[in-house]
């Protein structure tokens, strides 16, 4: 039996040539893409070769020879990673050092492209196309979703943009992006790059591919069961790194130690053991996902130890009962990830993990619980994708649905400073003021430096609310401005508000008509109008303030005497407490003299209404009560004579004025009821029922 000394199964780095099967598919595919399309986006798990194809693909389009009227492509291999936190003046250089490597041009010089930011696009690029004549550039870019790791704020201000400039307006340069996640997940900042790609999936091998790649390498040397085929494929859904993998193991196991040369079933079950343990960082690297995707891949992986799929209830059960709750959409929105990225298979409703090698790795490493820093990385994911969601609306000018998200991110992370800054923006947008400031306001405590926006959102918002006449919000945000800057200017400001406020109650007052049912809640607002106005007036000098608020307090204490004169007791009583109050407050003699004043007034006002209506109320007792006293001599025995139907219009009178009395004026109250019974105590004295019952009693 030939032996071979060396095991041809690779297992890691990139193959080519001979070392590289199938894809001729896809490779066609990519190829007539390009005709049409300035961006193939290429989708694929890791460790599902596409650092290999994207070699191939470049062999494909050299060797390419057509009779047809095609466009012909010059391949640019590209490796983006290594040029990402560099400067963009040294970005264009190194990728114009790989155009020019397969064309007779001379890449510029650094120094040059430094001098002139422009000369890269606008000179060098047309000199290019000039060599390249009817032929087509394709620059092949390797792991283009790690960008976002990678990329720094300096990078997506400079370097992004520049690579959508070059995306979307050069016809002659096109692009194989290759990507480990959906172009869709990207942030918003790609969207330029990613937005008129085509994308296309690199997936797994398809059976026949397997076999092929199981057995040529080991032609002569090793022969695989067709069952041994089936259950390496069982185990592998065709992934070419863990097919890679088997046949290595199996090929050092069989071959070079057993010294065999059948591979049979249980050759290939022993060897799943060693492949679990040999190659578990590269097992660990296919199924590292976001924290969200990852609980939900290792809930699937548990389920199904011992059922063919997951159902979705039991998912969210398992989930739930290991402290893990997502939303219904959040948990659609993982499972449509995980099979998108062929880690599962099936629908929304039913699933299961697509490679059983990756399930059995799965179920012996990860838990379905999180640690603490998992369950801190879920929130942090969870955030981060309301937020994409957000920015994509926000961007889309649909502010009111990308408010929505940006308050759903602050849920998950109460201060992403970046939400509070943008969710600020969208209110601003919508012309929401206040909420503005109330985002803006938790923001700064984050923040220091975001104070100047906040001072220009409360000034938009001071002006807008005296457009309105609504001074009452105008000096609330006056307050927090001058907490954040106190100034003279700010105070006279809020001094004027002030005094505008109280001449807009005052007007409210002067067209109130008796008996003044909202006087009560007038007051409360004037009074505290007038300590917003005289706490402002405190803090600063200013003999025209001073006497602009004399005139507006003589104004409202005219008015309130009138008040006063018709209101209830307990109102007289709440603003005589209020001017109390704003006497002992005010350092202004003049105020102290017009509060105490109209004081007195109250006082001596109803002092006098008391001695009115104590006098009036005697007076008309004792009259009522003579009055039926002296008709009590009409006798009853005569119920039509003149004598008794006076009495009666007299007493029914008596009743009326009764309750007149206790409508207009309660002083008169205990009067009223005298009046009342006054005829039943004329009765009581005349009949001679209480004489008697008297000298019963003290006889």
């Amino acid at each position: 039996m030939p032996k071979l000394l060396i095991n041809p199964y690779k297992v890691g780095p990139p193959v080519e040539g001979v070392n590289f099967y199938g894809r001729s598919e896809l490779l066609d595919k990519v190829y007539q893409t390009l005709q049409q399309s300035n961006v193939v986006l290429l989708q694929g798990q890791r460790r599902i070769g596409k650092t290999s194809f994207l070699k191939q693909l470049t062999t494909y389009m050299e060797r390419r020879k057509t009779t047809q009227k095609l466009l012909q492509f010059v391949p640019v291999l590209f490796d983006i990673q290594r040029y990402v936190q560099v400067s963009l003046p040294q970005f264009q250089m190194h990728l114009a050092e790989a155009i020019a490597r397969p064309l007779p041009l001379v890449a510029p010089l650094l120094s040059e492209l430094e001098a002139d930011l422009t000369l890269f696009r606008d000179i060098w690029l047309p000199q290019a196309y000039e060599v390249l004549g009817d032929r087509a550039l394709v620059i092949l870019v390797d792991e283009f979703d790690n960008l976002d790791g990678l990329a720094t704020s300096q990078t997506m201000q400079t370097l992004i943009p520049f690579l959508g400039q070059l995306v979307s307006g050069e016809s002659h340069l096109k692009w194989v992006l290759a990507f480990g996640r959906l172009a869709g997940k990207l942030p918003i900042q790609y969207e330029p790059i990613v937005s008129s790609g085509v994308q296309l999936r690199l997936s797994f091998l398809s059976p026949q591919i397997t076999r092929e790649l199981l057995e040529k390498p080991v032609e002569g040397v090793l022969t695989y069961m067709s069952e041994a085929i089936e259950r390496i494929y069982q185990l592998t859904s065709g992934q070419p790194h863990l097919t890679q993998a088997l046949g290595s193991e199996i090929f050092q196991s069989v071959v070079l130690e057993k010294e065999q040369n059948l591979v049979t079933v249980e050759d290939v079950d022993a060897a799943i053991p060693p492949i679990l343990e040999a190659y578990g960082n590269a097992i660990a690297s296919i199924v590292r996902v976001p924290p969200v995707e990852e609980r939900v891949l290792v809930t699937v992986a548990c389920l199904t130890e011992s059922a063919e799929v997951a159902k979705k209830p039991a998912i969210t059960q398992l989930l739930i009962e290991n402290n893990v709750q997502f939303n219904r959409d959040e948990l659609t929105s993982a499972i449509e990830s995980l099979i998108n990225w062929e880690l599962l298979s099936g629908d929304n409703q039913s699933v299961k993990v697509s490679v059983e090698l990756l399930r059995v790795w799965i179920v012996k490493n990860l838990t379905v619980e999180p640690r603490q820093e998992q369950a801190t990385a879920i929130l942090f994911e969870l955030a981060e994708k309301s937020f994409d969601v957000a920015e994509r609306l926000f961007h889309s000018g649909r502010y009111d649905l990308a408010i929505g998200q940006y308050l759903v991110v602050l849920d998950y992370i109460p201060n992403h400073h970046e939400a509070l800054r943008r969710l600020a923006k969208a209110y601003q947008l919508r012309g929401e003021s206040i909420d503005r400031i109330r985002v803006l306001k938790r923001l700064i405590f984050l923040e220091p430096n975001a104070t100047d926006e906040l001072v220009e959102a409360l000034l938009d918002c001071i002006e807008e609310s005296i457009a309105e006449q609504d001074f009452s919000t105008a000096i609330e945000q006056y307050k927090t401005l001058i907490e954040l800057r106190d100034s003279i200017q700010f105070q006279k400001s809020l001094f004027q508000v002030c005094a505008k406020e109280l001449d807009k109650q005052v007007e409210i007052l002067k067209k109130m008509t008796y008996p003044y049912p909202e006087s009560k809640d007038l007051s409360e607002k004037l009074s505290n109008s007038i300590s917003n106005t005289i706490t402002c007036l405190n803090s600063f000098f200013d003999s025209l303030a001073e006497e602009e608020l004399q005139r507006i307090i003589i104004q409202i204490a005219l008015l309130n005497y009138e008040i006063a004169e018709n209101a209830s007791t307990k109102m007289r009583d709440d603003w005589r407490k209020d001017l109390n109050f704003y006497s002992r407050f005010s350092s202004d003699n003049r105020f102290k003299q017009i509060a105490d004043g109209f004081i007195s007034s109250i006082f001596r006002s109803e002092l006098t209404n008391r001695m009115i209506a104590h006098f009036f109320g005697a007076i008309l007792s004792i009259i009522s009560l003579f009055f039926n006293f002296l008709f009590y001599d009409i006798k009853f025995s005569n119920p039509n004579s003149l004598g008794h139907i006076v009495y009666v219009i007299a007493y029914v009178l008596d009743i009326g004025l009764t309750v007149v009395l206790l409508i207009s004026f309660p002083l008169f109250g205990w009067y009223a009821l005298l009046l009342i019974v006054s005829p039943i105590l004329s009765f009581q004295i005349k009949s001679g029922f209480l004489k008697e019952e008297l000298e019963k009693r003290f006889s």
